[in-house]
């Protein structure tokens, strides 16, 4: 939530916040099971495709610095799904769901989305952090 507010006042500060936050979940699901070695491979590629995809809207990025923070912050949303995806479904669907939210966050920022599609981001959003809620709750608690 506070890098929520954070990116509405200073898009550095809240990519700073959203990244940090995607970490910590990358630390979580590594601890839950560390990746093979294809997985790190997939991620550096996916991590170097999105940073082609990033270089086509490069004109619409302010400044380098904010451009070299969106490859980071875009490599870390990359990893959080690929860390996910050895746990139970439940939850990389929801690092999915989670990192879709951010790419809508993203969209909206870079092309100036709507109200429609920023109220349909937060949406997302909130959705993504229920089905985290909803698929720790069952692992831990399986019988209720």
């Amino acid at each position: 939530m506070a890098a929520d507010i954070a990116i509405n006042i200073s898009t550095p500060a809240g990519v700073i916040l959203f990244g940090i936050c995607h970490i910590l979940f990358d630390i979580a699901f590594v601890k839950q099971q560390r990746p093979e070695r294809r997985a790190l491979l997939l991620w550096i590629v996916l991590s170097l495709c999105a940073l082609g995809l990033l270089t086509l809207v490069r004109n619409k990025v302010s400044s380098i610095a904010l451009f070299i923070m969106a490859a980071c912050y875009l490599s870390i949303l990359v990893s959080t799904c690929i860390f996910s995806y050895p746990l139970p479904k439940r939850i990389w669907t929801s690092a999915m769901v989670f990192a879709l939210t951010d790419i809508l966050l993203i969209l909206n920022i870079v092309l100036d989305g709507s109200l429609f599609m920023r109220i349909l981001a937060l949406l997302v959003y909130y959705g993504s952090l229920i089905l985290y809620g909803i698929s720790l709750h069952t692992l831990k608690y399986p019988d209720r």
